[in-house]
């Protein structure tokens, strides 16, 4: 291969990664973790949505983020979001934690 097609697959190569994982970060899972159950009127998926709302910006996108809505024993939610926007979340008073979403192996099949 000559130069230039050379040069040509590796542009490509580059916006095709940067629309993959998103120009302004790649998003991944986070648990947000916000304390025991505070709510017992079935309003904690409301309280989850505006605090996502309050970093993305609209409604849509906070709805579109969110994965999923811990409404029994403690409060939190799941969302697809960047480090960015975990960081800006995590400074909220409401928010004790947000964690990467992280996959745990079985190290053994007995126990």
């Amino acid at each position: 291969m000559d130069s230039a097609k050379v040069s040509f697959v590796m542009c490509m190569f580059i916006v095709c990664s940067m629309l993959v994982n998103g120009v302004g970060g790649k998003s991944n899972v986070h648990v947000i973790y916000l304390g025991g159950r505070q709510r017992t009127d079935g309003t904690e998926m409301e309280l989850h949505r505006k605090l996502l709302t309050s970093v993305l910006g609209s409604n849509e996108k906070a709805d579109e983020a969110i994965v999923y809505s811990y409404k029994w024993g403690f409060s939190g939610f799941a969302a697809k979001i960047t480090e960015a926007q975990a960081q800006r979340l995590s400074e909220l008073p409401e928010v004790i934690k947000v964690l990467p979403n992280t996959m745990h192996r079985m190290q053994t099949t007995r126990s």
